[in-house]
């Protein structure tokens, strides 16, 4: 409905089906963050009716989304009848969010509710986006065949990608798979015409699990991925930044020595080139003439069979760090900076030494934390982004 408004325009008026989805969102956003729940916990929580949460949880559960059990503990709030307890109905419906990297595709599949269920990394033999499509289709008809009591099954396909995705989800360069200019999101959806799909780059899917699992509503905080190369995800005001053409976070290519190591982009000095992990472990195999795996790296950190060459490494490894992570801080200011770095994880001494040497500079303190989800990170990203627009909500609260 349009109404003229006094500036000689038109301004829109919610009508009654818009308010009632509204409603509808914010009662399924308060259930997922506080189940079980009872409607008049509902009405006080959401500042809604009874009349309007009756009506909403009546369709609710004809829509199979919600299920009630009587509480088993928890007295009524008159001391009569014991409340009836809302539940999400995760069982109803499954969400699958894929990574694709340069030799596997990693998976997830999680329940409504945004809990792993299955995980499972399928190795591939060629990149090129017909066999990837094809292998992506094998994968879905796979997770398919354990699922099929839900009532609505797979309810959405995400894929994360390491490179340039546009707001149209064009890849635009994915240097792993030697993509350029790929619709790859057409290519699925033919082969799935009636299934969502999503193509964004890894980083987004990542901080979008981040955000969802340490629920910082307001101030801003960036995510860090430092593994095969340097992707960024920011998070200001509640929002994840994309910037104007879908392109922001690409961190690892700020350069930090200005006739420093060639990159794969063209450019020289490159952050990826010196702080990602696999930098380190090519730094590695340069200094002990063989190749040393995490795996063994890790064996050695424990075992204490560091040596002095490999300790002026990972001294040398965390002044790489320190100069992107202190351009990044001065320039967003967040309230927490989340890294994925198996390196740190197994030594967490170039934590606290990234911490100190910042307040030296800064004057204030840092405050860094290696990401919980680690490596399901993106995968549980891309979940939950099936989830929020199937639910149509705009938030999920994972649970730690």
């Amino acid at each position: 409905m349009l109404l003229l408004n006094r500036f000689g325009g038109t301004m829109e008026i919610a009508d009654s089906k818009f308010i009632k989805n509204i409603n509808r969102a914010i009662i399924l956003e308060e259930i997922i963050k506080n189940e079980p729940v009872s409607r008049s916990d509902l009405a006080k929580i959401t500042g809604l009716n009874k009349v309007t949460i009756s009506s909403q949880i009546s369709d609710l559960l004809d829509e199979k989304l919600l299920i009630e059990k009587k509480s088993e503990n928890s007295p009524g709030t008159s001391g009569g009848k014991k409340p009836i307890l809302l539940f999400l109905n995760k069982k109803c419906a499954y969400s699958l969010g894929l990574e694709l990297k340069k030799d596997s595709i990693s998976s997830v599949l999680t329940n409504l509710n945004g809990e792993i269920t299955q995980k499972e990394a399928f190795s591939v033999k060629k990149t090129s986006p017909e066999f990837i499509a094809d292998k992506i289709e094998e994968i879905f008809k796979y997770y398919t065949k354990s699922i099929k009591n839900s009532k609505f099954g797979i309810i959405g396909l995400s894929v994360g990608v390491h490179g340039k995705i546009d707001k149209n989800n064009i890849i635009i360069e994915c240097n792993n798979l030697k993509w350029k200019n790929i619709n790859f999101k057409k290519m699925l959806q033919k082969k799935f015409p009636d299934l969502n799909i999503n193509i964004k780059n890894n980083n987004y899917f990542s901080v979008l699990a981040e955000k969802s699992f340490y629920d910082i509503p307001n101030d801003p905080f960036i995510f860090l991925n430092m593994s095969a190369g340097i992707g960024m995800g920011i998070v200001i005001d509640n929002n994840i930044l994309l910037g104007v053409n879908g392109l922001s976070g690409e961190a690892g290519h700020v350069s930090i020595e200005l006739n420093g190591r060639k990159c794969y982009c063209g450019r020289r000095g490159c952050w990826e080139t010196y702080a990602c992990e696999n930098a380190f472990f090519k730094d590695l195999k340069d200094l002990k003439k063989k190749n040393i795996s995490y795996d063994k790296f890790s064996k050695m950190l424990d075992n204490n069979e560091i040596d002095e060459e490999i300790t002026a490494l990972l001294a040398d490894y965390e002044n790489y760090i320190y100069s992107g992570l202190l351009s990044i801080i001065n320039i967003f200011d967040p309230k927490l900076i989340l890294i994925y770095n198996r390196i740190l994880n197994i030594y967490p001494a170039l934590v606290k030494n990234l911490k100190k040497k910042i307040y030296k500079h800064n004057k204030i303190e840092a405050s860094i934390e290696l990401s919980e989800l680690k490596e399901d990170s993106c995968c549980l990203g891309a979940c939950i982004s099936n989830i929020l627009g199937f639910l149509n909500i705009n938030f999920l609260k994972l649970k730690k």
